[in-house]
């Protein structure tokens, strides 16, 4: 499976940060083609062949712009201390020890280890254990500036080959970060396959 978009509840929207990047790119163009044709014109004085080929100047439109400056936030600037509180993202992207515990079929404890891929615009959530492994199909992150960041996605699950007992099912689970976003509290629950229900605890262990 490939990553997906995700919602972001209470934070910047993702269009006004789509208005205020074209905002910023027809700046710059405006200024770096500004730029050319004065050092065009500077070089005329001293018999140098200035022409500028239009597909020079295009390279300084704002669209051109726009496009990297979108993918600069989508994989690297959103991680930014300061970019992130402002969009109100967290990036959650790394892999995490999970302990679990099922409440029911009598309170079996389970580990694995979940792994997120993030960027600003998608993310992807998997989740590994002995017998399986989970999938996100959706998700959405949730900020609430008295209890922090909450993470709730849909997933589907695998069983690995020999695990005739168990049967593939979707599932939902919901997450709450500490303010260090280093540690989560969640419970999940299970349906269409397999009706089971409990909580998990997670700990970073290491960053993507």
């Amino acid at each position: 499976m490939k990553s997906h978009e995700y919602i972001v509840i209470c934070g910047l929207n993702r269009s006004q940060v789509g208005r205020l990047l074209a905002i910023v790119a027809s700046t710059l163009s405006a200024f770096i083609i500004f730029s050319m044709l004065k050092v065009a014109e500077m070089l005329k004085h001293f018999n140098f062949d200035s022409h500028i080929p239009p597909s020079l100047l295009s390279l300084g439109g704002a669209g051109t712009i726009y496009l990297i400056l979108y993918k600069l936030l989508d994989k690297s600037l959103w991680r930014a201390p300061l970019v992130g509180r402002a969009l109100r993202v967290p990036d959650l992207s790394g892999k995490w020890q999970v302990q679990g515990l099922t409440k029911t079929e009598g309170g079996k404890p389970w580990e694995g280890v979940l792994t997120i891929v993030q960027s600003w615009d998608k993310v992807r959530i998997v989740l590994k254990t002995a017998q399986s492994q989970s999938d996100s199909v959706t998700a959405s992150i949730i900020y609430d500036e008295c209890i922090g960041y909450q993470l709730l996605y849909h997933y589907k699950n695998h069983p690995k080959m020999g695990e005739e007992h168990l049967h593939a099912h979707i599932g939902f689970a919901e997450f709450w970060f500490d303010e260090d976003l280093l540690t989560a509290e969640g419970h999940y629950f299970n349906a269409q396959g397999r009706a089971t229900y409990g909580t998990m605890t997670i700990k970073r262990i290491a960053n993507v």
